[in-house]
């Protein structure tokens, strides 16, 4: 059985604060894997870089999945 749901999911960066909205108002914990180009694929370019709440992350080194709580 189930102890506690959690969700992860992926798809286009405009759902990623309405899953938020409503998991957060669940108490659910979510995760999602961000879409993203990745120029160099190791972070020398920062051309993946994204502003979370918690600093700027490279999605190729820091992700693709991240916290919901983190976006």
């Amino acid at each position: 059985h189930v102890e506690r749901p959690v969700v992860y999911a992926c798809g286009p960066e405009g759902m990623t604060a309405p899953l938020k909205s409503v998991l957060s108002d669940k108490g659910i914990p979510g995760y999602f894997s961000l879409e993203e180009r990745m120029a160099c694929g190791i972070g020398a370019c920062m051309g993946c870089a994204r502003k979370t709440s918690v600093g700027m992350k490279r999605v190729c080194l820091d992700g693709p999945v991240f916290s919901l709580e983190e976006l």
